[in-house]
């Protein structure tokens, strides 16, 4: 199981559950950072919903709350 750090509150139940499945299915040394802000060149802020730090990656992820078939 994955460790969480939470930055902010996810902001809905599909980031929610991007959380679980995550920190559920990857192995304990991975990292799930969520919920964070980064200041882009030219002052611009950009939220990341969710970062997973793996010994050999970073991961960056969008989540988004779709549902049914995406064509």
């Amino acid at each position: 199981m994955a460790k969480v750090i939470p930055i902010r509150e996810p902001e809905n139940e599909a980031e929610r559950e991007a959380i679980r499945v995550l920190r559920d299915g990857l192995p304990e040394e991975y990292r799930i950072v969520h919920n964070f802000e980064l200041r882009g060149e030219g002052g611009q802020w950009f939220e990341v919903d969710l970062a997973v730090v793996a010994p050999h990656a970073v991961y960056v992820i969008d989540v988004k709350s779709t549902y049914g078939e995406i064509l």
